[in-house]
């Protein structure tokens, strides 16, 4: 069928339906389905393949070998293809799926030309429903075989792990932190009760090292440490220094203050 406007309710032939627009309340069904204008049906469109310079729209399915037009694909029902589906824009219903056929457990691939981008705009959230939990760099509800770059924070609800450094501006997780190489932010934000420690079964050292002449500074809060290992030596006990120790207040101790020098002090005689 060559022509110019088709309308009516369905339309179904075997060969190649070609117009300015084609308007139907029912089905539309051909062999190629080829027009400079406007494809709609209240039903279902179906041909070999369907082109279009206008807009494709349906209350129902549109199914072909390749859809292409340079309008936009708009429908309330599916567009299925074996080959390509090439539109100015494809707008789904609201709460619609992009999809592989049924139980062929094929992949969504979406690949933008050249070095175009995937953009999502930025008046939309992605989310992501897949609960499968991560145990490594190459599992999890999203994997990456490339570098990720974030502007804002990363907040962690579990653990953050990395088999190299982490580096950030603030790094804030309910859970861990752990990487085999350095953790460098702005500052780590850790829950409350939450705890700096080293890998388990590993006896390691957790080890505070401030560059060049920097210092180790705890601002405020008291420091508390729990262990209760006795000191028998300058080497020995809860808490060691290599160095000295300097103490603008008192010292109030519960045990024996022992030393193979001198005490000094310029208060009360050290008896």
């Amino acid at each position: 069928i060559v022509g110019g406007d088709m309308s009516g309710t369905s339309l179904s032939v075997s060969g190649t339906v070609a117009g300015q627009t084609s308007s139907l309340s029912g089905n539309v069904t051909g062999g190629n389905i080829l027009t400079a204008g406007v494809v709609s049906a209240t039903g279902n469109i179906t041909g070999g393949n369907i082109l279009t310079g206008g807009l494709i729209s349906t209350t129902g399915n549109i199914a072909g070998n390749s859809v292409s037009l340079s309008g936009n694909i708009r429908l309330g029902g599916t567009v299925s293809a074996a080959g390509n589906v090439v539109g100015a824009n494809l707008i789904l219903s609201a709460g619609a799926n992009i999809t592989t056929v049924a139980g062929t457990n094929g992949n969504v691939n979406i690949n933008p030309d050249g070095t175009g981008l995937f953009v999502v705009t930025a008046i939309t959230p992605t989310v992501f429903a897949n609960t499968t939990a991560a145990t490594s760099s190459i599992t999890g509800a999203v994997t990456m075989a490339g570098g990720l770059g974030i502007i804002g924070n990363v907040i962690s609800g579990s653990n953050i792990t990395a088999t190299g450094n982490i580096v950030g501006g603030n790094i804030r997780t309910a859970g861990a932190v752990s990487a085999t190489g350095n953790i460098t932010g702005a500052n780590l934000i850790i829950a409350s009760n939450g705890n700096l420690i080293t890998t388990a079964g590993s006896n390691g050292n957790l080890n505070v090292n401030p560059d060049g002449a920097g210092y180790f500074t705890v601002t405020d809060a008291p420091v508390r440490f729990g262990n209760t290992t006795t000191s028998i030596s300058s080497t020995t006990g809860a808490f060691t220094i290599a160095g000295g120790f300097g103490v603008a207040g008192n010292i109030n101790s519960g045990g024996a203050i022992s030393a193979t020098g001198n005490i000094t002090g310029s208060g009360h005689p050290c008896r």
